[in-house]
């Protein structure tokens, strides 16, 4: 799964949790850097424990966790923009 798939999981858990605001804005970006460094599990931890109830955070843990085996991000160098695509295989296949 790539990279942009699962932050919008993050960006959709922390909105159902806090809205739009910068409270969310900044649990995204905690969230997405423990993606990034291959920490999913205390991720998911995390939004078990401060999602509560909210549905967007169960479908996020749900979803994430279901597919723990296709997002080893810590085992890749990600790009500075986070995003790990077709474009970024092509390149590192020449």
């Amino acid at each position: 799964m790539d990279y942009c798939h699962a932050a919008e999981y993050l960006w959709a858990a922390t909105r159902a949790r806090h809205g739009d605001g910068n409270l969310a804005a900044a649990w995204a970006k905690k969230l997405r850097e423990m993606l990034a460094a291959g920490r999913l599990e205390d991720a998911l931890a995390e939004l078990r424990q401060r999602g509560g109830n909210a549905e967007g955070c169960l479908k996020a843990v749900g979803y994430l966790a279901d597919r723990r085996d296709r997002m080893r991000y810590g085992e890749f160098r990600l790009p500075a923009h986070g995003a790990v695509g077709a474009a970024d295989g092509n390149r590192a296949a020449r």
